[in-house]
């Protein structure tokens, strides 16, 4: 448009017998031209860049009236060096250069990016240039903003795995984005729609095929999961794309994003949630044997010794334990049903953790109910811990070169705290045995127990090689820890930890 302007100006004015005849007098198509021109224009002296004539939309432009303007130089209005200016005027003036791209100035110090074409023009008073100028200042602006909001599409698209595509159905050709190119591992040549419809697998195709036709003909939303073979370097991947028809345009929009790391970690979750809910099925069964055994045995037991008071005792004592030990036993499984059906997010995986959990706690209650006697208020756990202390040390071979000292005062309890209390016990006294004597080497654990106003301290601690310095109780990394944790929280307890000298877990547990 600038060089049609330019063109005709240059044919009216070359018409005029002088260039004088641009004179505000003279009733010429060329003056007429020039002066109602909304286009700036500028007549130009070759070697000076002198301003001899502008129009109005000239001055308006750069803010001056045309008596101010008509007379000064061109680099005046230049912010270009004094010898880029000269070069931009012999450019011009021998031919080799017509159209620039320059950086201007108004007369308020404002500057403004324009596009100048300017052409030697002979007139009876000799050469001039002349030249029409046009402020590109917002269309520049404007490419640039484009530019980056396109980088930081591609940006956003590169980070999230995506793509966008459009089917031309007018012309069969795939236009298609940064990130869908690299997806579907595609170069920058020309892609037809039906070269782009191969790359998917042939058994997902049909499916495919159908969804873009109720999407085109009925208006059926476009929501399909499928694989490909990337073109590039032929690797399966796992596509989600959705799309949109647009009639008038005869055009599909859609966007696609490779969810195959995604995909591929939910099949490995998948995998560990089934062996795990095998494991704890198999733990579980085995539990209800010793369960139901015990049962049996204890009711053998008392009958046979119903008339006995001394063998009653023993018998209760006998039960109280056994109790305790299959509920801990019991209550560990429903909370590493309850973590694990938390760390997975497949519904079916939820849902039988969940389902296994529930009949865990279920079996536990019908337990519990069976020798649960409602004399059992408190529960001492002197006794408790003691038996406890006991029973789990025996069951690592380092125990006899360990040297366990117990300190428990006879402090009566809530049967609820002391069964959260033995689960907490239980880990400490077992990770102290796992990892604080390597190598079988000698050493000494204590467990003690104090009672202080409204409050139980229970410090497990041995002299040990002492827990890294890298764990932290209050965001521990490994399970059992992070049990201890969480067991702490729910009886509002609270448990502080030291490494003088070995390790030494206290606990401090408030009590009405």
């Amino acid at each position: 448009m600038a060089r049609r302007v330019l063109y005709l100006a240059i044919i009216l004015f070359t018409l005029s017998a002088s260039l004088w005849a641009l004179d505000s007098s003279a009733d010429s198509a060329c003056y007429k031209f020039f002066a109602n021109s909304s286009v700036p224009i500028m007549i130009l002296e070759p070697s000076s860049g002198k301003i001899m004539r502008a129009n109005e939309a000239a001055a308006n432009l750069y803010g001056y009236d045309r008596q101010t303007i008509e007379g000064m130089l061109i680099g005046e209005l230049s912010t270009n060096s004094p010898q880029q200016v000269k070069d931009n005027l012999e450019a011009a003036f021998e031919g080799r250069q017509d159209a620039f791209l320059l950086q201007h100035r108004r007369s308020n110090g404002q500057n403004l990016l324009v596009q100048v074409h300017s052409t030697l023009v002979d007139t009876d008073d000799g050469p001039v240039l002349f030249t029409i100028i046009h402020d590109v200042t917002r269309r520049e602006t404007l490419s640039k903003e484009l530019a980056a909001a396109n980088r930081d599409l591609e940006r956003a698209e590169n980070i999230a795995n995506i793509g966008h595509w459009v089917f031309d159905f007018n012309t069969n050709i795939v236009t298609a984005s940064a990130g869908a190119k690299t997806i579907y591992g595609l170069n920058n040549d020309e892609w037809s729609i039906k070269k782009v419809q191969e790359i998917p697998l042939p058994e997902d195709r049909a499916r495919l095929d159908e969804e873009l036709r109720t999407l085109m003909q009925d208006g059926d939303p476009y929501n399909i999961r499928f694989r490909i073979r990337r073109a590039n370097d032929d690797q399966l991947r796992y596509i989600h794309s959705l799309a949109e028809y647009d009639l008038e345009n005869n055009t599909v929009f859609g966007i696609i994003h490779d969810y195959t790391e995604e995909h591929l970690a939910q099949q490995a979750l998948a995998i560990r949630t089934r062996i795990f809910l095998v494991a704890s099925i198999l733990g579980l069964i085995t539990q209800l044997i010793i369960i139901f055994l015990l049962i049996k045995s204890s009711r053998q037991r008392k009958r046979a010794q119903a008339e006995t008071v001394d063998a009653l005792r023993e018998k209760d004592v006998l039960l109280r334990e056994v109790h305790h030990r299959i509920k801990n036993n019991m209550a560990t499984v429903v909370n590493l049903l309850t973590l694990q059906a938390g760390s997975v997010s497949e519904l079916v995986a939820i849902e039988a953790l969940e389902d296994a959990r529930n009949r865990v706690q279920s079996m536990m209650l019908i337990y519990d109910r069976l020798y649960r006697s409602n004399n059992y208020q408190d529960i001492n756990i002197k006794s408790y811990f003691e038996l406890l202390v006991d029973e789990v040390s025996e069951t690592f071979p380092n125990h006899k070169a360990i040297s366990i000292v117990t300190n428990i005062e006879e402090i009566c309890m809530d049967p609820k705290i002391v069964f959260h209390l033995g689960i907490l016990v239980n880990e400490l006294i077992t990770n102290s045995l796992k990892y604080a004597f390597p190598g079988n080497v000698g050493g000494q654990m204590k467990i003690t127990a104090t009672k202080r106003d409204h409050l139980v301290i229970i410090e497990v601690s041995d002299n040990g090689i002492g827990i890294p310095a890298s764990v932290d109780i209050h965001n521990p990394p490994g399970f059992g820890l992070n049990l201890v944790q969480i067991l702490t929280e729910q009886i509002g307890a609270t448990i502080s930890m030291t490494r003088d000298k070995g390790t030494a877990f206290i606990l401090r547990i408030p009590i009405v």
